[in-house]
């Protein structure tokens, strides 16, 4: 083997370029020590950031139709992809936290300092290189969290004087986040930002490797002679660099493998579709999603102090406080010229550590907010929902063909909330709240309180139990109780089914079995697919409440007001002798059915619903499509794929 090691050497000179490189037996002017295996490692982890995203790039589609979906197959098809993709992410933010200590140990060290300072000013360019490079990978998956975060970046861009729009168009390609917006970011971080870093790290350690043999050629003086104290670069320095290198990369694997993305404060509401500890992406990218954005960590102080000033003089944080950052580190092998060697290093190390204490405090305070504000937390949790959601579906049915987005546009357990939230919540409740879990709020006396609904609450519409707890008192404030509030609606608070329950309902009268029974009865007409068929001993008690053929203790027959007299439902009159129209009601054909529930939104004063004493407002085609109806009313009768 040592013959062909000096038969490649002697044709390609392949040792002299490691030497140069990796700056093997190399002497330096110190012994080895723990304090200076910042940048070695920084280089050990840029390898593995090159190596896992070139196996990442064979998979992966920069588009907007297909970069989610390529990041879900990455995940769940792909033979080590969710570890390759996770080293990916956690190294890149562990090169920045390695950066912050690699520049901090450079102050205390001075290692700015003359003949040193081209080598600091390539490691400083490196250093926001990698930055770079983290902010262009996060929303390549361009799922919400990412795509969000990249909104609120190129924002702060955009406020740069002079140049902030143009910067902004530039990195978006355009006014608005699309196709070009993936692809530039792709050309950016797969071609531009890599080929740029190591063009520089070559340099960076050139500019080393002249440094410590002009130091070597000093310390040997005119007879060559290097000093015994001198000891070789390999193996001592290199095997401290790479034992950090590895305690690195072994926290990193520990973090994939125990420290879920998604971990937010308290128990998640209802439980995803997809464990929570599975849920390594977040919703696919939709603008009109709603989403609290937050920016990444390395750039949440600019966040933070970007809200604590009003917007004529935000500019001054996003633009003018990185722009001075950068300019006192840039000069900062200068100082010593203006204040003295001594002087100038506390100098510089006070304002550094100052300024990393006061960016740590920031990016902490602006965690912490998040972390104890309740409404942050419920936003939070409906986003571990949704993302569960979407990468389940994804999982069952692919891709549509729309792109991952059309994933929750097209599905009744996503947008039915929302569509309730919109057209219904100004009236109505549903198990009282909105729909999407948040209390309906109105104003009172300049506070916000919780408001009062006017309406019913629609959880559980149609179904038996609703029917029932209905029938049992219709005036309560789940029903009709609250309906006087609108115009009109004294017809329903104060009408005929309230006075209807208040003659017949009750121990002497109608039992709660006879009610229950008459429910079930009505609640057939729904067609839910969930629910169960009644029995025949049921179903002829719930004909006899409704058409009347009820009888007391001694065998007569009972008065009292059965439904038929107001209503007409064929399942419950046998004889067919329809509604007598003493005081006619909805007509209960199909009541709360998927037919029924869509007509009588988009006209609830129509002939069977409420021609003479409606007041609710209908909703036709220029305020709620047919395919947003489709999928309010299929939430509303808890109809989605499972």
């Amino acid at each position: 083997m040592a013959n062909i090691r000096d038969w490649i050497d002697d044709r390609t000179g392949y040792r002299g370029f490691l030497h140069g490189v990796l700056l093997l037996n190399f002497p330096v002017d110190r012994a080895s020590r723990w304090r200076y295996v910042w940048g070695g490692s920084l280089s050990i982890l840029f390898v593995v950031e090159l190596v896992t995203g070139t196996l990442l790039m064979t998979v992966y589609s920069p588009s907007e139709a297909a970069a989610w979906g390529s990041v879900h197959y990455i995940e769940h098809n792909v033979a080590w992809g969710h570890f390759i993709r996770g080293v990916h992410h956690y190294t890149s933010n562990m090169m920045l936290i390695v950066i912050l200590i690699h520049a901090l140990t450079l102050v205390i060290t001075a290692g700015y300092r003359r003949p040193r300072e081209f080598t600091y000013w390539t490691g400083l360019i490196l250093g926001g290189l990698v930055l770079g490079l983290a902010i262009s990978g996060n929303p390549l998956p361009w799922d919400r969290k990412g795509y969000w975060a990249y909104q609120i970046e190129t924002g702060i861009a955009g406020t740069m004087p002079g140049i902030g729009a143009q910067l902004r168009t530039m990195l978006v390609g355009g006014t608005d986040f699309g196709n070009l917006t993936l692809t530039r970011l792709y050309t950016l971080h797969v071609i531009v930002l890599p080929a740029a870093a190591v063009f520089l790290l070559v340099i960076h350690i050139a500019l080393m490797r002249r440094e410590k043999l002009l130091i070597v050629k000093k310390a040997a003086g005119p007879l060559g002679i290097a000093p015994q104290n001198m000891e070789p670069y390999w193996p001592y320095q290199t095997t401290r660099n790479m034992i950090v290198g590895a305690f690195l990369l072994a926290i990193v694997v520990l973090q994939l493998n125990f420290y879920p993305e998604w971990t937010p404060q308290g128990a998640v509401d209802s439980v995803p579709d997809e464990a929570v500890v599975a849920i390594t992406q977040t919703a696919p990218a939709d603008p009109d999603s709603t989403y609290i954005a937050r920016p990444e960590w390395y750039v949440r102080f600019l966040f933070e102090l970007r809200h604590m000033v009003d917007k004529e003089h935000e500019v001054y944080i996003t633009a003018g406080l990185p722009a001075a950052i950068v300019l006192f580190m840039v000069l900062m092998p200068f100082y010593e010229s203006i204040l003295g060697r001594k002087l100038a290093h506390w100098f510089s190390l006070t304002v550094f550590v100052a300024g990393l204490g006061g960016v740590l405090f920031l990016t902490f305070l602006g965690t912490y907010h998040d972390r104890t504000d309740d409404s942050f937390q419920l936003a939070q949790r409906k986003e571990i929902e949704q993302a569960g959601r979407a990468i389940w579906l994804a999982s069952q049915n692919g891709i549509p063909p729309e792109g991952p987005a059309g994933l929750l546009r097209n599905d009744p357990q996503t947008m039915g909330p929302q569509l309730f939230q919109t057209h219904c919540a100004h009236c109505h409740t549903w198990d009282g709240h909105d729909g999407t879990g948040t209390p309906t709020m109105e104003i009172v006396e300049g506070k916000p309180v919780p408001a009062t609904p006017s309406a019913s609450d629609l959880k559980g519409f149609g179904t038996a139990q609703w029917l029932t707890t209905f029938l049992t008192d219709p005036s309560d404030e789940k029903f009709f109780g609250n309906m006087h509030k609108i115009t009109g609606g004294d017809e329903f608070s104060e009408g005929a089914m309230v006075a209807w329950a208040e003659e017949n309902v009750g121990e002497e009268l109608l039992t709660q079995k006879q009610i229950q029974a008459v429910a079930a009865l009505i609640a057939e007409e729904a067609r839910h697919s969930d629910a169960a068929p009644i029995s025949a001993e049921v179903r002829e008690l719930g004909v006899q409440v409704f058409a009347g053929g009820l009888k007391d203790a001694d065998g007569e027959d009972l008065d009292f007001g059965n439904c038929l007299r107001c209503h007409e439902m064929g399942a419950g009159d046998p004889d067919e002798v329809g509604s007598d129209g003493e005081d006619a009601g909805l007509d209960l054909n199909g009541y709360a059915s998927e037919e029924w529930l869509k007509e009588f939104i988009r006209d609830p004063g129509g002939e069977t619903f409420y021609p003479d004493k409606n007041v609710m407002p209908g909703f036709d085609s220029t305020e709620i499509s047919d395919r947003d109806l489709n999928l309010l009313v299929k939430w509303m009768r808890n109809e989605w794929p499972r």
